[in-house]
């Protein structure tokens, strides 16, 4: 069985035992599992008697980022639906969803954006666990009393939440209600600031002791680097040294098709014919698909040997494949992407959405109860109508 399929397995079927673990609390509704607890409301309440002022702070500039993001959200729609218009042959949804790439599974639709099992369990976790805690903090804080935790199974889809005394909450104060919406989606954006942060202070740790050395390659076949018996590791071309496949592209730029190239590799040095590329013909083209960049310790650090392929295989997880060169996303990459999706999306003007219960707030301070709600659902339907017409026309 493929790792990453058993991966998800094991996450199911965690997330189904953590849930069905007290069967008297759990609750069936339509396709959803839920599972309700008070076991964190004390932990909550301590971290919020220490840290009230603090949280209070943080609570406050939630406001202003979560409106800023959301703003930021609707301009893209709108921005999205007039390319959408005016260049639908190249239209792409303006939303996705965020689904686990399974091996040998191929999504149909492209706004389904297939995550690596790995890094989907992982940056779900981050998001949930960020976006929910903050509300819990932020509610007690407001002295808004919590009901309960809970965690939910929506088919093979995980959720989490933070049930609030909503009664008191619809009656609290304009600012207190704004503080507890617009927090979540805050929380999931400074996670992705802390995760860059450190991704990018472990990667300056790594290059401290590793650097590329060169460029690892498949030959396709019937290719001029197939008819030259291309082998070994790359290490230049036209005599500009290439360390990594950044580096590669970079020289590749000057060369036309046509031209003779000379790649020197840790084996011999060969002399190529390029020909055109078979998918934009002004491009030089040899004929090989590239694996990975070639990682050695730098010379102070030489005595520690070779590093493992073990170790290469991991710094790729943490950072992306191939190493020092930023075509695939790893799993840093992944929990910085997503909880930025995810937070802008939940900021959106739509109800249920967070972003709906801010705009409610803060319409009341203009108009009536009603009045707000009205315009609210009025904000909530124009917005999902961008959205279901841009998924229109990219799928036609």
């Amino acid at each position: 069985m493929d790792l990453e399929i058993f991966l998800l397995i094991a996450f199911i079927g965690i997330s189904l035992a953590l849930i069905l673990k007290d069967k008297k609390n759990v609750e069936f509704k339509y396709v959803l599992l839920i599972r309700r607890t008070k076991k964190f409301i004390r932990k909550v309440n301590e971290i919020v008697k220490k840290y009230k002022k603090a949280i209070k702070f943080y609570s406050l500039i939630s406001i202003f980022v979560s409106i800023a993001a959301s703003v930021f959200g609707v301009y893209m729609l709108i921005q999205n639906l007039y390319f959408s218009i005016t260049h639908p042959e190249e239209a792409l949804p303006s939303v996705g969803m965020i689904l686990p790439k399974v091996p040998g599974l191929e999504y149909p639709f492209p706004y389904i954006i297939g995550v690596p099992v790995s890094y989907w369990i992982i940056s779900i976790f981050t998001i949930l666990f960020s976006h929910e805690f903050s509300h819990a903090l932020v509610a007690r804080a407001e002295k808004i009393r919590i009901k309960s935790f809970g965690i939910l199974l929506l088919l093979i889809f995980p959720g989490a939440f933070v049930e609030p005394d909503e009664e008191q909450l619809k009656k609290s104060k304009i600012l207190t209600r704004l503080k507890v919406y617009s927090v979540g989606s805050f929380g999931n954006f400074l996670n992705a600031l802390i995760f860059l942060a450190v991704s990018f202070l472990l990667f300056k740790v790594v290059l401290f002791f590793l650097e590329p050395v060169g460029i690892e390659y498949e030959v396709i076949q019937n290719t001029p680097a197939s008819k030259a018996n291309l082998e070994g590791i790359i290490i230049s071309v036209n005599e500009v040294r290439t360390r990594n496949i950044y580096e590669f592209a970079n020289v590749m730029r000057s060369v036309k098709p046509g031209e003779t190239v000379k790649i020197k590799t840790d084996y011999k040095t060969y002399e190529i014919e390029t020909t055109n590329h078979p998918d934009n013909p002004e491009l030089p083209y040899i004929g090989i698909s590239f694996r990975r960049n070639k990682v050695e310790f730098k010379e102070n650090f030489d005595f520690l040997g070779k590093p493992s392929p073990f170790l290469i295989n991991f710094l790729e997880w943490l950072f992306g494949s191939p190493l020092f060169t930023p075509f695939n996303p790893g799993l840093f990459s992944w929990i910085i992407i997503l909880n930025l999706l995810v937070g802008v999306f939940n900021v959106l003007p739509i109800k249920p959405l967070d972003g709906g219960f801010i705009y409610e707030a803060i319409f009341e301070k203009f108009f009536s109860k009603d009045r707000a709600k009205k315009l609210v659902n009025l904000f909530s339907v124009l917005i999902i109508l961008i959205i279901l017409i841009n998924v229109a026309i990219s799928l036609a």
